[in-house]
């Protein structure tokens, strides 16, 4: 294994079409899109064109079926990583000629760059350069990134390098300096789950926010009033609050015989909620896309302008079905009615707390990976008296779905940790934002964006030139939460009930078998309900759930006291 280049750094480029997620690698090189190149297996009379161009597009599908989705985007990240530094270094990465070996010494030099030199970024704002949060890979990303390069070496017909004797022993010796234990997930044991839902129960900021601005429109406060309103200028009487003084003051009057429009309850739940019980400061000030209170660089808080909030006066508006003339001032929230549909319609804004509830329960209960829980349908769950019926269609142990696994949940009198009142909430919640009754083929868990809204998918050519964009419009089919996000909302969910540990969306699945270990089930029973065919898997879930229980030391007699 020979190579006539030194390696150099190349340029960085950032993945096209990607995201921007705490700890993104820095790709190397061109698009993460794969080159896979199809065998000529197809041909015939230029008359038959209309047939073979269908026939064609059949083996394209059956050909990218017959490898998982997300293994082929981890194949085609590996290849074009690999490819991406041999192009920018210089290097040969396909052999000329059969005897040609010098595409080994590339991969060896990729290797011991991705593991001692690689930058990794982490995560930074828009506009923002990311800062270098570490250097080199994981053991574990490299060899996942060494299976794409040997497919990739496969699919265009070229011997496994991983076969070369010297390849092969350079590729051992890294993984005796860099391979260690892998990283658990930390197990999102019962005890954690119910912390995790009752965090999804509390109603985000921006929520609280918002109703307040609803209720004091319809007491009559003006759209410049509001923004003049001041808590250092706020003076508590029995029935009223007060801001400010003379002729520009705001007496707002309480109504106790009416909570869901007592001005005064709207503003206390907003400041308790929403502004952790502020003093001081504007009491509508400007927030930013996570609900937060945005400051400046001397830490003043900017009040909101009267038009921003007159505008998300106008949008919660128009999601009660309330028609406004865009740049028009308030709409008119006199009538009770009215105001109280408005109040009703933002009640669906909090469906990402109500998906994540039936998420995060769900797939403790039954055991699921993030595969499973981004590929159920709504008709893959039978709803009863009695309970739930989930339908495993599919599974990392049966990809073809020839024994499709059906696990029971049966109702709990407990209804706030209930998972099938929980996903019936989140079904009736799903079905009214939507706008129309769902259907077997809606997926389960949809995206929706950051105005409460279901993410919907329309083709907009059907040839794919522009492929499937994120659209609003009713009646088109809701698109499906992906299995990165899967797991992002389980670490973001943990992260708000103030847990600490490493989570992701395995949690779930290893906290069922570390749960009914706790709870003494019998082995082969665990395997069943969580569909494992390995026990020894099934028995780190058990030594996990052993730790402590017996006290070695006292039984030793360690603890005895000295005669």
């Amino acid at each position: 294994m020979t190579t006539h280049a030194n390696p150099a750094h190349g340029r960085q480029h950032r993945s096209r079409g990607g995201e921007d997620h705490h700890g993104e690698i820095v790709p190397i090189g061109a698009s993460l899109e794969p080159e896979t190149q199809l065998p000529e297996v197809t041909g015939g009379d230029p008359g038959l064109g209309g047939l073979i161009a269908e026939l064609c597009a059949g083996v394209t599908r059956a050909y990218e079926a017959a490898m998982a989705a997300d293994t082929r985007r981890s194949y085609a990240e590996g290849w074009a990583d690999f490819v991406g530094f041999a192009d920018a270094n210089g290097l040969p990465h396909l052999p000329e000629t059969p005897d040609d070996t010098r595409h080994l010494g590339t991969i060896a030099l990729w290797a011991v760059w991705s593991l001692e030199q690689r930058p990794v970024l982490g995560y930074a704002p828009a506009g923002v350069e990311r800062p270098v949060e570490k250097i080199g890979l994981a053991w574990s990303t490299v060899s996942t990134r060494l299976a794409g390069i040997v497919n990739g070496f496969a699919e265009r017909g070229v011997p496994s390098p991983s076969r070369h004797p010297a390849l092969k022993r350079v590729l051992e010796g890294l993984r005796r300096q860099y391979d260690c234990e892998p990283r658990q997930a930390t197990p999102l044991t019962t005890t954690k789950v119910r912390r995790v839902v009752d965090a999804t129960h509390s109603v985000s900021p921006r929520v609280l926010r918002d109703g307040a601005l609803v209720v004091l429109v319809h007491n009559g406060v003006h759209q410049r009033g509001l923004e003049r309103l001041r808590w250092d200028e706020l003076v508590v009487l029995e029935d009223r609050w007060v801001f400010g003084t003379g002729s520009r003051a705001i007496c707002l009057v309480g109504r106790p015989e009416d909570a869901e429009l007592c001005p005064l309850q709207a503003l206390a739940g907003w400041r308790a909620g929403g502004l952790g019980g502020a003093v001081a400061g504007p009491v509508f000030p400007l927030l930013d896309r996570d609900g937060h209170v945005k400051r400046d660089a001397s830490g003043v808080t900017p009040a909101s302008t009267h038009q921003a909030l007159a505008k998300t006066v106008r949008w919660r508006a128009n999601q009660a079905g309330l028609q406004t003339r865009a740049g028009a001032g308030m709409p008119d929230l006199r009538d009770e009615r009215t105001t109280r549909a408005v109040l009703a319609a933002m009640e669906l804004t909090d469906l990402i707390g109500l998906r994540d509830r039936a998420l995060v329960l769900l797939g403790f209960v039954v055991a699921s990976r993030r595969r499973n829980l981004s590929e159920f349908d709504v008709g893959d769950l039978t709803l009863s008296d009695r309970g739930m019926l989930v339908t495993f269609r599919r599974s990392k142990t049966d990809p073809y779905g020839r024994s499709p696994r059906k696990v029971d949940v049966k109702r709990l009198d407990d209804g706030r940790y209930d998972p099938v009142a929980a996903v019936e909430a989140w079904l009736d919640a799903y079905a009214k934002a939507l706008g129309r009754p769902l259907v077997p083929g809606d997926p389960l868990f949809p995206r929706i964006n950051r105005h409460g809204r279901i993410a919907t998918v329309e083709e907009l050519n059907p040839s794919g030139a522009h492929g499937n964009v994120t659209s609003l419009h009713r009646g088109t089919v809701p698109s499906r939460l992906s299995r990165p996000a899967i797991s992002a909302v389980t670490k973001s969910r943990a992260a708000k009930a103030g847990l600490s540990g490493r989570y992701s969306s395995h949690c779930l699945r290893r906290g069922l078998g570390t749960s009914l270990a706790e709870a003494k089930v019998p082995i082969q029973d665990i395997a069943r309900r969580g569909g494992w065919t390995s026990l020894n898997t099934v028995a780190v879930y058990i030594e996990d759930a052993e730790h402590f229980e017996q006290d070695i030391a006292q039984m030793l007699g360690l603890g005895e006291e000295p005669r």
